[in-house]
Order: C-alpha cells, then sequence, then structure tokens
C-alpha cells in the first residue's frame, strides 16, 4: 500500500513537470509568435514612398552626372 503512494506521487509530479513543459512552451511559442507579426503598409503610403525614392534616385543620377562632366 504505501509503495502504490510512492509511485502514484511520482507518477503525478511527471505528469506536473510535463505540463509546465508544455504550458511555457506554448506561452514562449505565443510570445515569439507576436513579436514577429509584418505590419502592412496602406497601398497609398506604400505609392508615396516608392514616387519619392524615384525622385531621390532621378536627383542622385543628375548630381552624379554634373560632376562627371567637370
Amino acid at each position: 500500500m504505501n509503495y502504490n503512494w510512492v509511485l502514484y506521487t511520482q507518477y503525478f509530479f511527471i505528469l506536473l513537470i510535463i505540463g509546465m513543459i508544455i504550458y511555457f512552451g506554448w506561452i514562449l511559442k505565443k510570445k515569439l509568435s507576436i513579436k514577429r507579426i509584418k505590419k502592412e503598409i496602406e497601398p497609398n503610403i506604400a505609392e508615396e514612398m516608392a514616387k519619392k525614392i524615384l525622385e531621390d534616385a532621378k536627383m542622385h543620377r543628375a548630381v552624379r552626372k554634373k560632376e562627371n562632366e567637370k
């Protein structure tokens, strides 16, 4: 009778530890997935950013062309 009690308490603690590992692993995975969420840019904002980049590139090329002509 006494050995069964010891055996059952060992099983209980083993299951408790396994449950805690699974639970904390789930929480860690959830926190990491929240950090990985990519924010999407609105299309009109993305278009304006692209226009600005193109304008900057054209201005840069013009300056380089003037420098090379000298």
